[in-house]
């Protein structure tokens, strides 16, 4: 032994090996590294390899358990060959124990003349194919190694740390995120806490590689990270969770991406920067808070950035759930590719990201808000209030729902609309006073004038329109939507009448009324009242049925009690009832008009038909012959 000993230091001395010594130089340090391997001495695998290869494959204590992951075949080392590729370097092809496979060892040689293993490739097959790769023991240590220090970096909470372990890209999307956002982040990907097993499942190519790895839990806690070699580091590319709901986010860099615009837009509405909103906005929603005056509807901006947020996930959308104290924030999160347009494919890369519309869930009140619909209703109702009071009926049918249009402002004509004045709707500015958010139904209520009315908005067609205004009245209904419906065929009625046209007045009259009087009559009989200025009385009163319906209409003297009728849809007059203040008897309308064209009719029937008498002198003057 002490001959060979003595034979190896002569030939390091002399830097010139002989083919016994080269052999013997070579066995020693292959046979160094995996008696290092098979004991896990970090140490003594430290003392075998070169500072490259440590540097790559054993910086972390950890080294010697994620070198058994790799499965490097043990056992009694045979050198088969040797290749110098120059004075300082050779590749030997090694075979352990019963192995059948060899390996082949890059050796170099130390400034001291000492040879060390360099790296160490490894013959591997790829499923369905024969052909044989060779893998670096280095490489992949260094990303299994890379894998364990990017879970111990995101899980220290250090900013500084987490943002190394990523490439610019990933850093600029991270970097962008509040604490809070950020430390909910890094837990999705590292977990919490020590690993209880390492056993990461990890693929190469040039400079790519993507490693599967199963955290504390079941599939769920499965990660997929995606990694690029960054000037000799694997760095942090993406991350995606194949094992999570579908409702849930899949992507590390979409995620954080639109966590930063959903920062980036929070900051500028609390701010009040509608320029900068505006490019963090789709064009709806930027047009709407373009207008609005922000300060109505407050966001907790400082408090919302600073707690824990949860995520929903839709077709190219996004939800940011966000909660408060007593209200849960969820800001819809639209992707977009470098175009500014809608993903359409998995090929398509998303770039940027836009807030399309903030819903407030109030928790204590269980009201669903859109701020959308906050602001449009205030605006809305502003300018519905102005075109009521003026009468722009073209205006009102635009901004109204179809179920009002079809009752009122498209069932009758706007000349008739613009005729029924309610006191209750005064001409004036109306005032906040609340709203009530009930899901797709907004209810606002509002001092106009001396009164308070509610405006009652539905969402249609994604516009907020006005389905109903609310009067304070007694004797009658709320809704402006039935007074109309229902006044409309009376002041209809009245206009025939006072136009003597025939046809409005079938069109807007009950069968008894057409059948009896105006389809026996070209004008309206004389029934002894004024029937136009008592149709168009003040409403006193209003007892509406789905069927049947009656009015009441005075003057402060005389009173007319309508009676209206549902045929095919809508209301007509079935008949009126005139009481006069003389307290003469009540006139029925139906039967005065009767009574009115039974008399006319006599009387025609009378001028007609020739007394016998002036029949015998008519014709005596025919016979006889004048003088």
């Amino acid at each position: 032994m002490k001959r060979l000993l003595r034979r190896a230091a002569v030939c390091t001395a002399l830097g010139a090996c002989l083919p016994g010594c080269t052999g013997m130089m070579t066995q020693q340090a292959v046979t160094a590294f995996a008696r290092g391997i098979e004991s896990k001495d970090l140490s003594r695998l430290k003392a075998s390899t070169s500072s490259e290869f440590e540097q790559k494959a054993l910086r972390l204590s950890e080294s010697t358990q994620d070198l058994k992951l790799i499965n490097l075949p043990q056992g009694k080392v045979k050198v088969i060959s040797i290749d110098e590729k120059g004075p300082n370097e050779r590749l030997v092809k090694v075979q352990h124990g019963e192995a059948r496979k060899p390996i082949e060892y890059h050796l170099i040689r130390e400034k001291s003349g000492r040879w060390v293993v360099d790296d160490v490739l490894v013959s591997q097959k790829k499923d369905g194919d024969e052909r044989a790769v060779w893998r670096s023991i280095t490489d992949q240590m260094n990303l299994l190694l890379s894998v364990r220090e990017l879970i111990n970096d995101w899980q220290s909470k250090d900013r500084e740390r987490i943002m190394s372990a990523t490439t610019p890209d990933l850093r600029r999307e991270l970097d962008g995120l509040p604490p809070a956002w950020l430390e909910k982040v890094t837990e999705r990907v590292a977990g919490e806490g020590p690993l209880r097993s390492f056993r990461p499942e990890a693929s190469m190519k040039e400079d790519r590689a993507i490693v599967k790895l199963l955290r504390n839990g079941g599939r769920e806690s499965e990660v997929l990270m995606e990694f690029k070699l960054t000037d000799g580091r694997w760095l942090l590319e993406d991350a995606s969770w194949p094992g999570v709901d579908h409702s849930d986010v899949s992507s590390l860099r979409k995620l954080s991406l639109a966590l930063t615009f959903s920062r980036r837009f929070l900051e500028a509405y609390g701010g009040s920067e509608k320029a900068v909103l505006t490019g963090l906005c789709t064009p709806e929603f930027g047009r709407c808070l373009e207008g609005a005056e922000l300060s109505r509807v407050p966001l907790p901006v400082v408090d919302l950035l600073t707690r824990p947020f949860e995520v929903r996930q839709h077709l190219n959308k996004l939800d940011v759930l966000l909660a408060a104290e007593h209200e849960t924030f969820t800001l819809n999160v639209q992707w977009q590719n470098e175009r500014g347009e809608v993903p359409t494919s998995s090929s398509d890369k998303v770039t940027q990201a836009r807030v399309e519309e903030i819903t407030i869930y109030d928790r204590k009140d269980e009201q669903v808000k859109r701020v959308s619909s906050m602001f449009q209703a205030h605006a809305l109702v502003e300018y519905y209030a102005e075109i009521l009071a003026s009468g722009d009926v073209e205006q009102i049918r635009h901004l109204s729902t179809t179920q009002f249009n079809d009752r009122v402002w498209r069932r009758f004509p706007p000349e008739i609309l613009r005729l029924i004045r309610l006191p209750e709707i005064e001409n004036a500015p109306p005032r906040l006073v609340t709203t009530v958010f009930q899901g797709p139904v907004t209810e606002v209520t509002v001092m106009q004038g001396e009164r308070a009315l509610t405006y009652v908005l539905h969402t249609e067609a994604a516009e907020v329109k006005v389905d109903d205004v609310l009067l304070p009245v007694i004797d009658r209904p709320s809704s402006l939507c039935k007074h109309l419906e229902l006044l409309g065929p009376v002041y209809e009625m009245a206009d025939g009448i006072r136009r003597q046209d025939r046809k409005q007045l079938l069109a807007t009259s009950g069968t008894s009324l057409d059948r009896i009087v105006w389809e026996q009559v070209s004008e309206a009989p004389d029934i002894g009242v004024d029937v136009v200025r008592r149709l168009i009385a003040p409403v006193v009163a209003i007892r509406a049925g789905d069927l049947q319906s009656r009015i009441t209409l005075s003057d402060g003297q005389n009173v007319a009690e309508i009676e209206l009728e549902e045929e095919r849809g809508r209301f007509v007059v079935a008949d009126v009832k005139f009481i006069e203040a003389s307290s003469k008897q009540p006139v029925a309308m139906l039967q005065a008009m009767r009574q009115a064209i039974s008399r006319d009719m006599q009387a025609r029937t009378s001028r007609d038909i020739l007394p016998a008498s002036a029949e015998i002198r008519a014709s005596a003057s025919q016979l006889v012959e004048p003088l």
